[in-house]
């Protein structure tokens, strides 16, 4: 193998492996029961696309949340210092986990408690253990969903971002169309149109228009004996300073010729 194909065969890889680490569910269980945690951790353990995270505190777990990119939250409704309840709160009101899927899990099966956590931020509600298949299928199901909307906004904040520079582009295409390079005063194009624009409405409201053409005297001459450097320097003095006298939003002053 050349050093060409093998650069090509190693670049494939990386992007291979790229797209294989995006594709990982990641899962984090928010339990204080170890034995919760080695059972769940064992049902998850033959899914290589599905990598598995334990938090017995719950005062972590949204730092270990943002920290490891969790794609979904098992969270255990009773635990010593927090409910699961108040903790789901926690993650909806946090910007940056407001939106990841969060699986209840309890041994409680009552009506009203499923009730209350799904009022309160749940995505979904298990009784654990839950049956292996069914968890396995609930966290690919809600873990790709969130992946989806993640992958929706990218490309929506990407699309607004492209659409703000085509914007900018043509704010400044169109601001050198109508300057003149030297001067960055108004240039001849401009002056034709607001000269077209101004005497219509001119005529309309049956009013005077005034207009005034300066020329430079002796230019020519200074030119020659000074240089086209000095010339141009000259040109742009000017071009300030009648644009710093316009008053009124009507003033304009543009370079002829």
């Amino acid at each position: 193998m050349n050093a060409a194909s093998e650069k090509e065969s190693t670049t494939e890889l990386l992007l291979q492996q790229s797209e294989e680490r995006n594709n990982i569910l990641r899962v984090l269980l928010v339990d204080d029961q170890l034995i919760i945690a080695e059972g769940i951790k064992r049902m998850l353990s033959q899914e290589k696309d599905i990598e598995f995270f334990y938090c017995p505190d719950p005062s972590q777990a949204i730092t270990m949340t943002i920290e490891n990119k969790i794609t979904v939250v098992l969270l255990d409704l009773v635990m010593p210092d927090i409910s699961g309840i108040t903790l789901a709160k926690y993650f909806r009101a946090n910007k940056q986990t407001r939106d990841i899927p969060i699986i209840v899990m309890s041994s409680n099966e009552d009506p009203v408690t499923k009730r209350d956590a799904f009022s309160n931020g749940a995505s979904d509600y298990l009784v654990k253990l839950p049956d292996q298949i069914e968890l396995i299928a609930r966290i690919r199901s809600h873990s790709k969903r969130y992946m989806l909307q993640i992958e929706r906004d990218q490309a929506f904040i990407e699309l607004y971002k492209i659409k703000r520079k085509l914007e900018e582009s043509n704010e400044a295409l169109h601001k050198l169309s109508s300057l003149d390079g030297l001067t960055q005063i108004s240039n001849r194009r401009t002056f034709d149109k607001i000269l077209s624009s101004e005497w219509n409405r001119a005529m309309r409201e049956k009013r005077e228009l005034s207009m005034l053409l300066i020329d430079i005297d002796y230019f020519k001459h200074y030119n020659d004996s000074s240089g086209h450097l000095a010339g141009d320097k000259a040109l742009i003095k000017i071009a300030q300073t009648l644009n710093n006298i316009a008053n009124r939003p009507g003033d304009i002053f543009c370079r002829y010729g």
